[in-house]
């Protein structure tokens, strides 16, 4: 073999092997995709795996799907509530559903449910400060007990407080912002009174968080928080919106045992006094309402606790319902002012309901009974008014 062939050979064993197109790249790359995650995607759509738990996880588009279906189960007329980056969910602006109150007996009456979301995002009418000119004016700042959780427009909590403030207040106007949104702990709401009210004047702050802080979950509301505005947020989403990837999730779930507290007592309480530092910072007044109803949630009630000091620490206004509505159901004649109201009640869940589950006449659930109904938000603003009315308020809790 001459010396010149030797060469060739050599020269070709060590050429570089030849580029592959760029053309036969994106096929095989398109077909890794389809056998390693566009198959198996499909195939676990089709069997409905993994199954949509009954509580999907806090601020994903199937939890705020499940609190729409909450509020208006298969009567909606559009969708209420709305993914966000950084309240993982919010309250869909400028919008307008009907529904009925799904809390009723089986034989009860349909009634009807209007709920309005103004186009700031909240319900009620909009915290304009340039253009109100009332001597009165309050924010509160909660959760579903606030939103008016599963009441219509009317008979809210917030609305009830301005109607009956402005008949006692005269000529005097009133104006009262409902900042409630169902779901939210007091984590969220201080990032949603950041963003929503903090440039509100108002003379009063009300306060309800305890049972969204109080709930357990895989993680706690800091932590999602924190994922859900990082750069890399945009991965979370994909992978909540992926069957594949959240059945991969789901054979690593944490054990019930090992949830923790959304919001942490120690977290709780600074919440609570960011709240109360920022409305001493415009000489506001400030009340706690506590509706933790310890007999069904015993677990809650450390929140409960926590929140009586917090009012004792500030100085701050305190009240407890369900410690105060109880003398009310021992009393034979305590629901006769209410007998207007309660006839539509007795409508809604038939008398033979009512007469088996008193707590009815005040609550809107048969079962774990945490939402105020129209006559109980009727009561606890008759409770309420003096704190507003009369010129020195006491600070000291009930």
């Amino acid at each position: 073999m001459s010396a010149d062939h030797s060469s060739q050979n050599l020269q070709q064993q060590n050429a570089p092997p030849p580029s592959i197109p760029k053309w036969r790249k994106a096929l095989y790359s398109t077909f890794v995709v389809i056998f390693l995650f566009a198959l198996p995607e499909l195939g676990l759509r089709l069997a409905g795996l993994p199954s949509e738990p009954s509580k999907p996880q806090l601020g994903s588009r199937e939890f705020a799907d499940w609190l729409t279906t909450l509020s208006l189960n298969d009567f909606r007329s559009g969708i209420l509530y709305q993914e966000d980056r950084e309240l993982l969910w919010r309250l869909q602006p400028d919008n307008t559903v009907n529904t009925i109150n799904l809390h009723r007996g089986p034989d009860g009456e349909n009634q009807p449910v209007r709920i309005t979301i103004n186009k700031a995002g909240h319900r009620g009418h909009p915290c304009d400060s340039s253009e109100n000119d009332a001597s009165l004016n309050i924010l509160c700042m909660g959760d579903s007990e606030f939103f008016g959780y599963p009441l219509d427009d009317s008979e809210v909590m917030p609305v009830v407080l301005e109607r009956e403030l402005s008949k006692a207040q005269g000529d005097h106007g009133v104006q009262v912002i409902n900042g409630g949104c169902q779901g939210y702990s007091s984590a969220q709401g201080w990032k949603w009174y950041q963003q929503q009210f903090a440039n509100y004047d108002y003379d009063w702050l009300l306060l309800c968080y305890l049972n969204n802080d109080a709930w357990r979950n895989p993680v706690s509301d800091q932590v999602m928080l924190e994922q859900a505005s990082a750069p890399s947020a945009w991965l979370g989403q994909m992978a909540r919106h992926s069957n594949l990837l959240q059945w991969a999730s789901s054979l690593s779930k944490i054990p019930e045992e090992d949830y923790v507290r959304r919001v942490s007592l120690d977290e709780y309480k600074a919440n609570y006094g960011k709240f109360i530092a920022a409305a001493r910072q415009r000489s506001a007044r400030v009340l706690l309402i506590d509706y933790c109803f310890p007999e069904v949630f015993p677990g809650y009630e450390p929140y409960s606790n926590a929140l009586r000091e917090i009012a004792t620490e500030h100085e701050v206004a305190y009240f407890h319902v369900r410690q105060s509505l109880q003398p009310v159901f021992e009393d034979e004649n305590g629901l006769d002012p209410y007998l207007p109201l309660l006839s539509k009640v007795a409508r809604r869940w038939g008398s033979a309901t009512l007469a088996e589950a008193p707590h009815l006449c005040f609550y809107a659930e048969i079962d774990e009974p945490i939402h105020l109904n129209e006559v109980g938000n009727t009561w606890l603003v008759e409770q309420l008014l003096d704190y507003f009315l009369s010129q020195e308020t006491s600070t000291t809790p009930n």
